[in-house]
């Protein structure tokens, strides 16, 4: 779960995505991704950071693990943060 999105498997759906703007405990329907289909049986999913860009790591227990990709870097922002003068030693 995202400050915004939730992710789940969603069985012969593929990924669920539901959106927590509006109402967190009542997330919305969002989109369903099946990628044409190859993504039939989603059990669980993990969402990990590798970079600039978010993964989900889905259990699909008939096609095995699957990988998608949630954003890519080239639509990921900036993140500035702010670097101490002295390092600790």
């Amino acid at each position: 779960m995202s400050r915004a999105r939730t992710l789940r498997g969603g069985g012969k759906q593929g990924l669920v995505i539901k959106s927590t703007l509006r109402s967190p405990r009542h997330p919305a329907l969002e989109q369903v991704y099946n990628a044409g289909g190859e993504i039939n049986d989603t059990r669980d999913v993990k969402l990990s950071m590798v970079n600039a860009s978010a993964f989900a790591y889905l259990a699909d227990g008939v096609n095995g693990m699957k990988i998608v990709q949630c954003s890519p870097p080239t639509t990921t922002q900036i993140i500035w943060a702010s670097v101490p003068s002295r390092l600790p030693s």
